[in-house]
């Protein structure tokens, strides 16, 4: 992976950051709580936070995770919760994961066998540069791969194909999947998932050209394509 996706999560500078900004979760910025089920009766409690922070108008949660008997396994803040998801995977090594989203850019995975977090947070995005914003993940099991929708603020909607083989682990590789059709932007709008068929990728896609959408069916060989790392 290139320097600009390196991960910058577990930095000096990215802690710095969050410090700034960890006012928002005062008393007076409380909004509403929210309990948000999820399978095998794990649960989030979740308390909205709105305000101005050094300048900036904030809207983020804190989040509290419980097991099936109700006890408290993960805490976290999320300073951004802008098309929030939380997503539970069964993994193909035999475990389960709960992927969510902590900063408007980047991911999280709490290892639910263990009680592990690891995050991950693109070096370019704490640079000052733009990058893919996740708004929901899909785990296909058959190649341990995320198809992650989203897109970069402000351009067309896509499918962001994310390595997954090792969840607590910086991701060998994330690319677009509209770099990796042919014609690429110059002739897809949008690239909107829709399902996993075995091993290939469906795709529901704007097509410039034909002015229409269509439904596209991405075989391995490209979307397997890391060349636009």
């Amino acid at each position: 992976m290139n320097e600009a996706l390196r991960n910058a999560a577990y930095s000096d500078k990215y802690r710095e950051e969050c410090a700034k900004f960890q006012p928002l979760f005062s008393e007076d910025n409380r909004e509403e709580d929210e309990t948000i089920t999820l399978p095998e009766d794990y649960k989030i409690l979740k308390t909205t936070y709105r305000g101005k922070v050094n300048g900036c108008n904030l809207h983020g949660n804190s989040n509290v995770l419980l097991d099936s008997n109700g006890e408290t396994i993960h805490i976290w803040n999320s300073f951004d919760n802008d098309a929030e998801f939380h997503t539970f995977i069964y993994h193909r090594n035999g475990n389960k994961y709960l992927v969510y989203r902590q900063e408007l850019y980047g991911y999280t995975v709490f290892d639910l066998a263990n009680n592990k977090e690891f995050q991950y947070y693109p070096q370019c995005v704490l640079d000052g540069r733009e990058y893919f914003i996740w708004t929901d993940v899909h785990y296909n099991p058959l190649n341990n791969l995320l198809a992650v929708s989203g897109c970069i603020w402000g351009a067309p909607w896509s499918t962001l194909i994310v390595d997954f083989e090792n969840p607590m682990a910086e991701p060998k590789f994330q690319h677009d999947i509209i770099d990796c059709l042919e014609g690429g932007y110059d002739v897809y709008d949008d690239a909107d998932f829709v399902r996993w068929e075995d091993l290939n990728l469906v795709l529901s896609c704007y097509n410039i050209e034909k002015n229409e959408k269509e439904e596209i069916i991405v075989p391995p060989g490209i979307y397997q394509n890391t060349d636009s790392n």
